[in-house]
């Protein structure tokens, strides 16, 4: 598929919308009043350059156009001054052409009413100003034609333009998750880094007592374990106070989950930090049985906190913060 640039394209419309205005220029004997023609010649131009050159954008701006408009509006009064019907010929009917190029220029950067409006009011008028002869002579046909096929452009480039501006947006939402499961995995690997810098000096004791552990040794792994499972499984429950009072409550005895699920991560750090003082004074006052802290996301509390006894019909403590 042949691919041209952005730039060699308004080149080429530019250079084919000009073609017209020079025609005009160069037969201006032709004319009886050859200065409405040069004005007529000179705003076709000013207004093909405004509409070809704007950017960025496939949509011309609204005011561009309605310049556009009015500039084709002017050039069709200004033409029938300069020249006699009874003397027209093909080089006097240029601003047909001229005309029918810019409002394919409009159609195109999706103006398609104002294309059309301008179109067969240029038609109309130059029906009108020389008679049904020139229907086909003047090359009204033609100047439809090109509207009608720069609307259909109109349509698939704006099809397509939709189309990539999807794309973009479902390849920045891939994106952003791609991110966050990289952001996420990234954090589990720091903790797990983290936990194992804390776990190893334990483990090398425990490789150079060829794995015989004292009563006090074993009571120090558990502990550990737990400690590790914490800073994994915990992530943002990291409060020191925090941290105390769940190391004083499994030294009396409590078996202590720690979870959390999202709901600490969009806190503050005064915000998170209060929340997990409150957390610490419960986790204090439980003196047995099994304790879970678990943060939630997108409910209206944060952290919940159960404290709960083997056998008993309801929790001891059930608490959402």
């Amino acid at each position: 598929m042949i691919q041209l640039s952005r730039a060699a394209i308004t080149v080429f419309t530019l250079a084919f919308g000009t073609y017209h205005g020079v025609l005009g220029l160069l037969n201006l004997d032709h004319h009886e009043q050859p200065w409405f023609a040069v004005v007529a010649v000179s705003l076709y131009l000013v207004a093909l350059g405004l509409v070809i050159t704007d950017r960025p954008g496939l949509k011309l701006k609204d005011y561009k156009a309605a310049i556009a408009l009015i500039v084709a509006m002017l050039v069709e009064l200004l033409m029938p001054a300069s020249v006699s019907a009874n003397h027209v010929d093909n080089h006097s009917t240029w601003h047909v052409a001229g005309v029918a190029t810019l409002m394919a220029v409009l159609a195109l950067r999706q103006h398609k009413v104002m294309a059309w409006f301008g179109v067969v009011v240029m038609s109309v008028q130059v029906l009108i100003w020389g008679g049904f002869d020139l229907l086909f002579s003047a090359g009204i046909i033609g100047a439809l034609m090109i509207v009608a096929a720069a609307h259909a452009a109109s349509v698939t480039l704006a099809s397509s333009s939709s189309a990539a501006a999807e794309y973009r947006e479902k390849a920045l939402a891939t994106a952003a998750v791609t991110a966050a499961k990289s952001a996420s995995r990234t954090e589990r690997q720091l903790r797990a880094g983290r936990a194992l810098e804390t776990a190893l000096p334990f483990l090398k004791k425990i490789e150079s007592i060829d794995g015989k552990l004292s009563e006090a040794d074993k009571s120090q792994a558990l502990s550990l374990e737990a400690s590790l499972r914490d800073q994994i499984r915990g992530r943002y429950f990291d409060l020191p106070e925090l941290l105390s009072e769940i190391s004083k409550a499994r030294t009396r005895g409590v078996e202590v989950q720690v979870l959390d699920d999202g709901g600490l991560e969009q806190l503050s750090d005064l915000e998170r930090e209060r929340i997990l003082a409150q957390v610490a004074a419960h986790v204090a006052g439980v003196e047995k049985g099994k304790l879970v802290l678990r943060s939630v996301a997108d409910e209206n509390w944060v952290v919940t906190v159960t404290a709960s006894r083997p056998g008993a019909g309801s929790p001891d403590l059930f608490v959402r913060i």
